[in-house]
């Protein structure tokens, strides 16, 4: 990644990152109306790759071609309920937005959460939206200074071994998990 970064320092570099980004647009939109799944999630990860070398217009514009994409082609119930998460997540890694763009697209992505069929999958997708309003870019993150991340380095280190912890207690849970569907299997053969 750091070498895309390189790649865009100059002028020359910047106008033709540009056109490729244009191209990948182009080609996405070519492809949506018969490959919805993979579109979307190649304008998630093209909106990532925007981001990374400072793009925000076309960061946004990918994301809002996933959620065109979503709307328009992705009819399946359980491939929406993938689809969003997938989205939501995206937008969970992406720094670059500013606060109005963000909020627009947080907006979307939270009502779009809302329609979901089955209200597990409602519930889900609600819940992992709650997690973009209160983002905050992560240390060394784009837009954060070193002095940013060296007045965080204690709060930090203490958020780190809470989310050590949380993962333990998952995977103790998935391990839980397991063992009861082996359970259900066995009765059930």
């Amino acid at each position: 990644m750091e070498l895309a970064k390189v790649a865009v320092s100059s002028h020359n570099n910047k106008k033709k990152s540009k056109q490729i980004f244009g191209f990948i647009h182009q080609t996405l939109s070519g492809i949506a109306q018969h490959y919805p799944e993979i579109t979307l999630r190649l304008c998630v990860q093209a909106a990532h790759a925007a981001a990374y070398v400072g793009f925000e217009a076309i960061g946004y514009e990918f994301i809002a071609k996933a959620l065109i994409t979503y709307e328009d082609y992705i009819t399946v119930s359980k491939a929406r309920s993938t689809a969003i998460n997938y989205i939501i997540t995206g937008l969970h890694h992406i720094y670059i937005f500013s606060d109005e763009n963000y909020e627009t697209l947080i907006t979307n992505v939270t009502k779009l959460s809302s329609f979901l069929l089955r209200k597990t999958d409602q519930c889900r997708a609600i819940y992992n939206c709650t997690h973009l309003y209160w983002q905050t870019a992560p240390r060394g993150a784009q837009g954060g200074s070193a002095a940013d991340a060296d007045a965080d380095e204690g709060a930090g280190a203490k958020n780190d071994e809470q989310v050590d912890e949380h993962v333990d207690e998952n995977d103790e849970n998935d391990e839980k998990d397991e063992e009861e569907k082996v359970e259900n299997d066995v009765i059930s053969d």
